[in-house]
């Protein structure tokens, strides 16, 4: 039997920041769906966005999670099935304040037509 590999991610407004990989149970019901419900937990109730990077490292170190199997890699695996993208879109009110930010969990199957968005978030920041 073989894993399911997958790659994540992550971006902001519209530039790569870092790239994970996670070996096994890649698919959108396991890591897919468990991205998912961590990203939810961590923006419940919040008026600041999960930044990227915080999440990436909090998935790295395996803090708050129990699977310690994502790695930083240096780009896209030529042996995943799925490739996760966690995008990070924010705009400026000046330069210390962000005015408004969206936020979205993609799929997409490279051997099939697994298109969709996982989840999605957008707040205007008073």
């Amino acid at each position: 039997m073989m894993s399911t590999r997958c790659n994540i991610l992550f971006t902001v407004n519209g530039e790569k920041v870092v790239w994970l990989y996670h070996h096994c149970d890649g698919y959108p019901e396991g890591v897919g769906a468990w991205l998912k419900n961590f990203i939810e937990s961590k923006m419940d109730g919040r008026r600041c966005p999960l930044w990227p990077d915080d999440l990436a490292n909090r998935l790295v170190k395996g803090i708050e999670i129990q699977d310690d199997g994502y790695e930083i890699t240096g780009g896209k695996h030529g042996d995943i099935e799925y490739l996760y993208t966690y995008a990070f879109n924010y705009r400026m009110a000046d330069q210390y304040k962000i005015s408004e930010y969206d936020v979205s969990l993609r799929v997409d199957g490279i051997d099939d037509d697994t298109h969709r968005t996982l989840w999605s978030f957008k707040r205007a920041v008073e």
